[in-house]
Formats: structure tokens, C-alpha cells, sequence
């Protein structure tokens, strides 16, 4: 991982050696997410229907200058869940962060559990902590799509993510993939 400060003229590296890749899977992606509000870098990475592949930096590490030292000492470790003692899957799939307009983090992913769904998982900056993951796109029941007709079996690629807060205080969560319209979402 890089970063390059502004005004600088050459960039800064993190090379993380205690995890190797574990497969050639083209579709292991990785996700990285920056918490605004506490200044935390998250990553998720190496997962294709996979156990979770995450860890993330020390407060403030977004920030940029000074300490704390942009190296792979400010990460901890790889860990296996969101939160200590829950494994929300063992089918983790195409991890995406969203900042929120409050300072937190979205992480959205697939789960593959008997059927395909589309999940997401809050970061709460203020306490540092992840709360229960949910579903938001279930791959099970008809679905009428009016331009093709009735479906039942759906493998939405999220291609789309957005988050405002156009409603004041009654902040979405807006979803879209090919082939499928957008969809909103209260968090």
C-alpha cells in the first residue's frame, strides 16, 4: 500500500509480509475504506466465498503527518471477523467501504449462505467498534423487473454505491447493479 503527501515528490510503502495471497482467484478483491471521523485505514482483501480477510491501522493513521508512522506496525493484524468472537460469514465476497456524511464507515459485501446476498456493516467511529452486519439485497423469492420479466434467481454485482444525506437526518444508503434498479435502503 502507498501514499504520496502532498507536495511531496515521492511516495511512502507499507508492505505487509505476514499473509500470503491464498489463491489465483481473479475475483479476490480488495477493499480499502478510510474512517473519517477517527482517521482509521481499513482493509479487506483475499476473499472470493472465503473466511473475512481484514485488518485495519491505528486512529488517526489517515491523517498523513507525523505519528503515528506509516508502516505496517500502525495495522494490527489479519483477523477473521468485524467483531471479536462473531464470524458474520464464512462466504465473504466483494468487500466495498463507504465514508459516511457522520464520519463512519459502510463496509458492503456478498455472502453466499444457501443463497446470495448483499450485506452491510457499520463502523462507528466514535466507539471504534462494527455493529451487527445485516441484509440489504437477498437473492431468494420472485423478483419482477418490469423490463425483464419475473426472476428468482438474482446475483447482484455492486457496481454502484452511494450514501447521502439529502433528507437532513434521514441518511440512505442507495445500491444499483446491471440489471437491476437502484435501491434505497435507511441506515
Amino acid at each position: 500500500m502507498a501514499r504520496k503527501v502532498p507536495g511531496a515528490s515521492t511516495w511512502e510503502t507499507i508492505i505487509f509480509n505476514d499473509y500470503l495471497k491464498t489463491s489465483a482467484d481473479s475475483h479476490n478483491g480488495i477493499g480499502i475504506g478510510i474512517c473519517p471521523g477517527d482517521g482509521t485505514i481499513h482493509l479487506a482483501f483475499d476473499n472470493h466465498n472465503d473466511l473475512l480477510n481484514y485488518r485495519y491501522s491505528v486512529t488517526g493513521l489517515a491523517a498523513g503527518i507525523g505519528s503515528p508512522p506509516w508502516d505496517a506496525s500502525s495495522f494490527l493484524p489479519v483477523q477473521h471477523y468485524l467483531k471479536p468472537g462473531v464470524n458474520f460469514t464464512d462466504k465473504f465476497t466483494y468487500p466495498r467501504f463507504l465514508a459516511t456524511p457522520e464520519g463512519n464507515l459502510i463496509l458492503h459485501y456478498r455472502s453466499f449462505i444457501s443463497q446470495i446476498n448483499n450485506r452491510i456493516a457499520l463502523y462507528e467511529a466514535d466507539s471504534g467498534t462494527w455493529t451487527e452486519d445485516r441484509r440489504v439485497v437477498g437473492g431468494s423469492g420472485t423478483y419482477i423487473d418490469t423490463a425483464y420479466g419475473p426472476s428468482t434467481a438474482r446475483r447482484m454485482y455492486d457496481n454502484c454505491l452511494t450514501y447521502d444525506d439529502l433528507r437532513h437526518h434521514d441518511h440512505l444508503f442507495h445500491l444499483a447493479g446491471k440489471r437491476c434498479p437502484a435501491l434505497t435502503f435507511h441506515v
